[in-house]
């Protein structure tokens, strides 16, 4: 008896192990050593301790640091700054001050403001949504007669590095122009390169995430079939969550897919070698070169349409190339088939013979190893033996070349992996509970194609700099950009730009001064203050120049630059002082105003149920939509609403909100500054100077949320909210 139950509960843990490992498989995941085998005790509970926990509340900011890591913020914060610190260091730690007035450290004092516009997409009243990343402002090209021709997208940006700007992707406090010497076609090559690289990066980012979202629905299917075997069933919900991945590969129409940002990088990989044929015989000239940019650009072209028109100016473009396009058209159809099959699935009683054609497309278990045992091979009494010796240094599920697209995108883009926790896993009387599972490729692919791809690009050459002309460091600046961080403990709270000067920690204190230092906890507001550099440029030449200026905030997602709040100077209320004229900023948005007037409808109209008609009250202007026109009284005046749009106005933000933040995590968020050209014209600048004028910007943040900071006498005035402050110094000219 005993050596029955004995095989029994072997028999039990095999199967319980298989079910794990098709689930692991089929999820393509790895599972962390920090992982328990068997719930043994089933609820321990501590019960009836009553406990007060305090907990102040904080905002905090900080410079995003050089790489543009959050996850570094955390590492500076944890070290202990010397004396000799550098500014630097220290505005990538978490505080409520970033003081980036050094110029030796951030170069703000060699920018000057040239009219530029925002390279960006705008909704239809006006508003920016997003715009580029590499090359975020158009700047103007002159034709003969002096005037402007043409607005183009051909701006580098820089970190301040020996003294100068040269071209580079850190982060910090960034500098946005172009490069002396450079035409558009170098300027076009280089951006080129740089978001062909984004664009890989964002792919394997996306492809991550999708994983990470369909984690959990993959183990679901995947549980069914390993303890359900060939006769378990599936539901319409599982098809459902095969689709979300499919529309997570091929995109939407509001989203952009994985494999569509593996086809801009490769766009962006022609682009550059087709600006680097300026050499070769028969090669296009700048004129043909931007009509070849124009068709890169059109998304109504494919790939291989890119690759002809190139081709018509004599440039020879590698097989190599090509190739690896055309492996990216195969899983794009091996995705389009895997959709095509789940489309044509329904009900609730779905074989695993009809699911699992479109999932072996995606990701199929097949091919996948488990700690290097083929998964096919896994329910194997050795095998399991094997992979129960390795258990402790984790389980890791690899999806190499060949295993569906998830897969691909590793030939394409590199290695990625994913996490997701799986709370249980139920098999008979054993079970497994919060399993920590991550997922992982293992492309063979050495380099990657568009890593191969940029090797042949680079291997071309840039395009021959103008005649005579050395390739510089930016010298035209249009823009700058400070990256910054934020965090908070508080719950459902919104960052919000604090318009007037307000102590960083306690609300209604004039500054304490920190011991040991100068330093105050004072802030200043978000403002900017300008003088002019000449005498023959007025005050009012100064505030209308001030009114010119453009404050945009955005967060990056990978790809493009999404705007999340706009703001200008209230030139109106500026105030005069010997720095000069002070103005403070708002939050803005643009609105389209529209006029509705009501007139008398006809019998038709009302006749017409496509038509809404209203009633007007008898002592007032108030008109009602009648709902259901079988309440129509004959004899009775209806009348029907006409709206005509007028002009695009401009409305101040209430609250000055700029973005939610999450409670206890951190969030990047960038302040681009430019001169806005649409607005300048000759008037508004300065005829004999070259700067029209200089100042600086100062801003203050501040939380929705009643913060309350913890009770420090030394430096308290009085309690209150927290508000971080960042101080900059630029110089601005036009």
């Amino acid at each position: 008896m005993a050596k029955k139950q004995s095989k029994r509960q072997r028999d039990i843990k095999t199967k319980l192990m298989a079910a794990i490992c098709m689930l692991l498989v089929s999820s393509i995941m790895m599972v962390s050593s920090t992982y328990a085998w068997f719930t043994l005790s089933t609820a321990p509970e501590v019960t009836g301790i009553n406990t007060a926990v305090g907990a102040n509340g904080n905002l905090e900011m900080a410079l995003l640091p050089a790489d543009g890591q959050l996850t570094t913020i955390d590492t500076n914060s944890a070290q202990v700054l010397p004396p000799e610190a550098t500014i630097a260091l220290r505005n990538t730690t978490w505080g409520n001050l970033v003081d980036v007035s050094d110029n030796t450290t951030y170069g703000l004092d060699k920018i000057t403001l040239y009219p530029a516009a925002l390279n960006g997409v705008y909704d239809n009243n006006g508003n920016p949504t997003s715009f580029a990343a590499s090359t975020m402002l158009k700047t103007p090209t002159y034709g003969a007669d002096g005037r402007v021709s043409t607005l183009t997208g051909n701006t580098v940006n820089s970190t301040f590095v020996d003294g100068a700007f040269p071209v580079n992707t850190s982060y910090g406090i960034r500098a946005v122009g172009t490069a002396s010497g450079m035409s558009d076609r170098e300027l076009a090559y280089r951006n080129a390169r740089a978001n062909a690289a984004t664009s890989m990066t964002k792919a394997k980012d996306d492809a991550s995430a999708s994983l990470n979202s369909n984690g959990n629905a993959l183990a679901n299917i995947a549980i069914k079939k390993g303890t359900g075997g060939e006769g378990a069933t599936y539901t319409q919900d599982d098809v459902e969550a095969l689709l979300a991945i499919v529309n997570d590969l091929l995109g939407t129409e509001g989203e952009v897919g994985v494999l569509q940002h593996i086809e801009n990088a490769y766009r962006q990989y022609i682009l550059a070698y087709g600006a680097s044929q300026d050499g070769v015989e028969g090669g296009m000239d700048d004129t043909e070169f931007k009509a070849f940019q124009g068709i890169v650009e059109d998304e109504t072209k494919s790939v291989n349409d890119v690759i002809a028109e190139l081709q018509k100016y004599g440039a020879v473009v590698p097989q190599e190339i090509k190739d690896k396009i055309n492996a990216l058209a195969a899983s794009v159809k091996k995705v389009e088939d895997a959709k095509d099959l789940l489309e044509d699935l329904s009900g609730d009683s779905i074989t695993w013979a009809q699911l699992s054609p479109a999932l072996n497309l995606l990701a199929n278990p097949d091919t996948m190893t488990v700690n290097d045992i083929p998964a096919k091979d896994i329910t194997s009494d050795e095998s399991i033996n094997s992979l129960i010796q390795t258990i402790g240094n984790g389980i890791t599920v690899s999806m190499g070349t060949g295993g569906g697209v998830y897969a691909d995108v590793a030939d394409h883009c590199g290695d990625y992996d994913a996490a997701i926790v799986i709370k249980e896993i139920k098999y008979g009387s054993l079970s497994v509970s919060n399993m920590k599972a991550r997922m992982a490729t293992k492309t063979t692919v050495k380099p990657s194609h568009l890593t191969a791809v940029g090797t042949v690009v680079a291997d071309a050459g840039a395009p021959q700099p103008t005649e005579g002309a050395q390739v510089m460091p930016i010298s035209d600046f249009f823009g700058y950009v400070i990256d910054m961080a934020f965090r908070t403990n508080a719950a459902e709270s919104d960052l919000l730009l604090q318009q007037d000067a307000v102590d960083r920690i306690y609300e209604g204190s004039t500054g304490a001064q920190i011991e040991g230092s100068d330093v105050t906890t004072m802030g200043h507001g978000s403002t900017m203050t300008f003088k002019a550099t000449t005498a023959d440029f007025s005050d009012e030449q100064v505030k209308a120049l001030m009114g010119a200026i453009r404050i945009v905030f955005f967060t990056f997602d990978g790809e493009n630059n999404k705007v999340v709040a706009t703001a200008k100077l209230d030139v109106g209320n500026a105030v005069l002082s010997s720095e000069g004229w002070t103005a403070k900023m708002y939050i803005y948005t643009l609105e389209t105003e529209t006029t509705t007037t009501y007139k008398t409808a006809t019998a038709e109209q009302i006749a017409d149920d496509t038509t809404t008609i209203y009633t007007k009250a008898a002592d007032s202007e108030t008109y009602t939509a009648v709902e259901d026109k079988s309440t129509v009284v004959e004899g009775t005046t209806y009348y029907i609403a006409e709206t005509t749009t007028g002009a695009v106005r401009e409305v101040k933000s209430t609250d000055n909100k700029i973005i939610a933040l999450p409670q206890s995590e951190a969030i990047q968020l960038s302040c681009l500054v430019y001169l806005d050209g649409t607005v300048v014209n000759n008037g508004m600048v300065a005829a004999t100077a070259a700067t029209s004028m200089t100042g600086k910007m100062n801003l203050q943040f501040a939380s929705s949320a009643n913060l309350v900071p913890m009770n420090y006498t030394p430096l308290q005035g009085q309690t209150g909210t927290t508000e971080p402050e960042t101080t900059t110094a630029p110089t601005t000219g036009g």
